[in-house]
């Protein structure tokens, strides 16, 4: 396996150690301050939160990428997105889910109720599988591929991802780490998958603008 660029690899510990320091010093007192919160506020983000919910963003890639493949059979970029949309948020959602169980962490309704903090490991039950966040993995998964299909309006995809996975925190169904950890290996993930899937294959992503494909590579008898 090819290893990660050396600047990748450098923000991956980064990311690390800030989601280490927040379960140590930052996840209790936050999560404890958010529940302080009036309940209205914490209303409205159960509404936001509700965009990292998985299910309709597969329902709809996958019937879109069927389409295309065997419909309209001209929409090769489209296919290319939806097949993106798809990769992304199910394999991310199929990892999360097989770690959430191993590792098995106590989310913030267990501190509330019984003061539990931590790892247990090999857990199923709701309240015992916070780590990672699968909202988060969600939001990151649609953030970055959205961001890869239409350049121009990353930052808006980056930005509402960001609000949908720090919802969770605010509805005091994840602690801050589960959320860095969930949104950021996803991201990653997409990107990994955008070259495997789409760059490898020579296609594009970009529904809403002419591609251009790479000029070939010039051989040294040809330079100038």
């Amino acid at each position: 396996m090819a290893r990660l660029p050396h600047s990748t690899s450098v923000v991956t510990a980064a990311v690390l150690a800030v989601a280490v320091l927040c379960y140590f010093l930052v996840d209790e007192p936050l999560i404890r301050a958010y529940a302080r919160w009036p309940e209205g506020v914490r209303d409205v983000f159960e509404v936001i939160t509700d965009l990292g919910i998985s299910t309709w963003y597969l329902i709809v890639s996958f019937t879109v990428y069927l389409l295309c493949r065997f419909g309209f059979k001209r929409q090769i970029r489209l296919r290319a997105a939806a097949l993106l949309v798809f990769a992304s948020v199910a394999t991310s959602g199929i990892l999360v889910n097989a770690i959430k169980f191993v590792l098995g962490r106590a989310r913030p309704i267990e501190l509330f109720d019984h003061g539990r903090f931590g790892f247990t490991f090999f857990e199923t039950t709701y309240a015992r599988v916070s780590f990672p966040s699968g909202h988060a993995t969600t939001a990151a998964a649609l953030a970055v591929s959205l961001a890869l299909i239409h350049p121009p309006t990353r930052w808006l995809w980056f930005s509402l991802g960001l609000v949908v996975a720090w919802s969770r925190v605010i509805t005091l169904h994840h602690y801050p780490s589960d959320v860095i950890v969930g949104f950021y290996f996803t991201a990653l993930l997409t990107l990994w998958l955008y070259r495997v899937l789409i760059v490898r294959r020579g296609q594009s992503v970009q529904v809403f603008s002419a591609y251009r494909a790479p000029a070939p590579a010039r051989s040294r008898r040809d330079g100038r």
